[in-house]
């Protein structure tokens, strides 16, 4: 099952949105969104519901807001047999009867770059937990065991999670701010997916020679494309971008000073929101509403730090209304 959304279902029995699956299921690049289960005697899973001697494999998928009311299973995943999670985000699901979100009773759950939040009555886990490292949890249920400390408690202001809205792709996402202690947690050589799963990054999937996961539940790259292709992950199933935008950059104020002996005059470029800070700004070019006698380009500039140094070639300065025009192009 891939980029699937399983919204407000409802069941009286075991999973509000899977249930009764036979032999393996993957399920990938999908969300579980307010789906409930009420029976008093039913084992749960609001989300998915997983029974004995049965097995999934769930990667880069959020489970969001799923209530397992009255029921004493998981109020994202009731897992009776064996499930893996990879990459997935788990955020305000509901299990009222005593077990949690994300509850494995009976069962065992591997758990790898995993995030776990939300869970206000009895912790995110319970039950067979695995813990295979890079997993976050804002409580300390899960009893994360990875050495050297890879999986961790943190709190919910550290994980930054936004809501779940449309962030791009075919599903609703839960995004990560740029404050996150999830971003850039996965070492590349880690961000994989399980050898003979089918890769969901690829279109369609298929069974690949490479089990590196390189894309997040939206579709977009994996790791982060200013990291560079080694870089390093984020934890959960988005993956954040740094953004840059320049719509709104414009130069400082004209009045300059000449730095001498050259005639190099300094200019600041504001305006430029980059959330990451992680490029770096490029001139490439500069114009003047007057051509130098003699010279037949513009004038040289290069930028340090926060400024662009622009050459006049030693021309007389020309203030009042009949200075020169610069304009500064740059990406």
């Amino acid at each position: 099952m891939f980029n699937g959304t399983f919204l407000q279902n409802s069941a009286t029995g075991n999973g509000g949105a899977i249930n009764d699956f036979s032999g393996t299921m993957t399920v990938s690049g999908s969300t579980f969104d307010e789906n409930t289960t009420t029976a008093s005697n039913a084992a749960g899973g609001a989300g998915i519901s997983i029974d004995e001697g049965l097995s999934a494999t769930i990667i880069n998928s959020t489970f969001v807001a799923n209530n397992a009311s009255g029921t004493i299973g998981g109020g994202g995943i009731n897992n009776n047999g064996t499930v893996t999670l990879v990459n997935d985000t788990f955020d305000a699901n509901i299990a009222a009867a005593g077990a949690d979100l994300g509850s494995f009773n009976g069962g065992t759950a591997n758990l790898k770059g995993t995030i776990l939040a939300g869970q206000a009555n009895g912790g995110n886990c319970t039950g067979g937990i695995v813990d295979n490292g890079y997993n976050l949890s804002d409580d300390s249920s899960c009893k994360f065991t990875n050495p050297p400390g890879t999986s961790k408690v943190v709190s919910d202001s550290d994980l930054a999670l936004g809501p779940l809205q449309n962030n791009g792709g075919p599903t609703d996402t839960i995004a990560l701010g740029s404050s996150s202690v999830a971003i850039d947690k996965i070492p590349h050589a880690s961000c994989t997916f399980p050898a003979g799963t089918l890769n969901p990054c690829s279109n369609p999937p298929s069974l690949t020679a490479s089990n590196q996961l390189t894309c997040d539940q939206r579709g977009e790259p994996r790791p982060d494309p200013v990291d560079g292709p080694n870089g390093n992950c984020d934890i959960g199933a988005y993956e954040f971008q740094a953004t840059i935008s320049c719509g709104n950059a414009f130069v400082s104020n004209p009045n300059l000073t000449a730095l001498l002996p050259v005639m190099f005059f300094p200019e600041y470029i504001f305006g430029v929101n980059d959330q990451a800070r992680a490029y770096t700004l490029k001139i490439t070019g500069v114009t003047q509403d007057k051509q130098p006698t003699g010279f037949p380009l513009c004038p040289n500039a290069f930028w340090s730090g926060t400024t662009v140094y622009v050459r006049t070639n030693n021309e007389p300065l020309q203030p009042g209304p009949s200075g020169l025009l610069y304009s500064i192009e740059f990406t």
